[in-house]
């Protein structure tokens, strides 16, 4: 939407809208979570090409990872930007989906009451097993 606003408003005023306007997170399924090399992957789409994120703190930069693996190669990894932190919400009929938050997810993003919410922080995914566990 900021690209066409840029056509006709001058620059300055399309970032104040950017300020003001809260951003859309997109939730995906969160299929399931699976330990592959000690690590946990969680699974957004699979039955062929598969894929999803993963918190590498140990064998890689810390930090949330894209991951997508095709039929007989290794898995590609693509770092998130920094700032940037997963979270999973479980909704009340027991569906689980996971997305990106930005790091002040506090100020910007509205959870419904009825909904349990991790957040994966750096601190939580390198101190605790709350993510980590099976």
């Amino acid at each position: 939407m900021a690209v066409a606003l840029l056509s006709v408003i001058d620059e300055s005023i399309v970032e104040n809208f950017q300020e003001i306007i809260p951003p859309d997170f997109e939730w995906v399924t969160l299929y399931v979570a699976e330990r592959i090399y000690q690590t946990k992957y969680y699974i957004t789409y699979c039955g062929g090409p598969e894929g999803g994120y993963v918190y590498f703190y140990k064998e890689r930069a810390a930090g949330w990872y894209k991951w997508h693996k095709d039929w007989f190669r290794e898995p590609e990894y693509a770092k998130l930007e920094e700032g940037t932190v997963v979270a999973v919400i479980i909704k009340e009929d027991g569906s689980e989906q996971i997305g990106i938050v930005p790091e002040n997810w506090e100020e910007e993003v509205e959870f419904d009451e009825g909904w349990t919410v991790i957040i994966g922080h750096d601190y939580t995914m390198q101190t605790r097993d709350t993510w980590n566990e099976d």
